[in-house]
């Protein structure tokens, strides 16, 4: 009997498909997506697997119980767990964007960029701010964003490495499985 964690790989392939469309964001909009895309495939990985081979495969629950206990305690999974509740459960938003705007043009005044990559100028009413959006502003791009929700473990790494070093740790952990469980006769 050949046994293989298919499901739980295409999840792992998603994740970093993923991870690619945060990079190659336009917008806040498209930024976020794929974040959600992100968590939710990552969530899965584990889901999956524990729900296909939990009380089927000989073996498997004593080691999943010892690999719950270290995913448990492991700072850069609880981070994502924690993440994951923010941004699913709570609709939270959990990334800064860094932009850009580049290009021939004035705009006076303080400028804001939104979430999902509008500009906006202040224009003076009544002594406060009304923030009114820029149409047709070219040349803003998204230069970096990162997590602003980071644990003290991991305050100097940017994002894209904490997601890569997530998605590694769940590979490895398919990896072992494999080759604890992958060719059973």
């Amino acid at each position: 009997m050949h046994i293989y964690p298919y499901k739980t790989k295409e999840f792992i392939k998603e994740g970093r498909e993923s991870l690619n469309r945060m990079y190659s964001a336009k917008n806040g909009e498209e930024l976020r997506r794929a974040l959600v895309s992100f968590l939710n495939a990552t969530r899965f990985c584990t889901q999956i697997l524990l729900a296909d081979y939990k009380n089927e495969l000989v073996g498997f629950n004593d080691w999943w119980n010892k690999k719950y206990i270290f995913l448990n305690e492991d700072p850069l999974c609880k981070f994502f767990v924690k993440t994951r509740n923010a941004v699913i459960k709570k609709g939270e938003d959990v990334i800064e964007i860094n932009w850009i705007i580049k290009g021939p043009g004035v705009m006076k005044g303080p400028l804001q960029i939104g979430p999902d990559g509008t500009v906006y100028t202040a224009i003076v009413k009544n002594d406060s701010f009304e923030w009114v959006p820029r149409k047709n502003v070219k040349g803003h791009k998204i230069i970096s964003w990162d997590f602003n929700n980071k644990p003290p473990t991991c305050v100097n790494k940017k994002a894209n490495i904490l997601c890569n070093e997530y998605l590694e740790l769940l590979d490895s952990l398919v990896n072992e499985f494999i080759n604890k469980f992958g060719s059973l006769n």
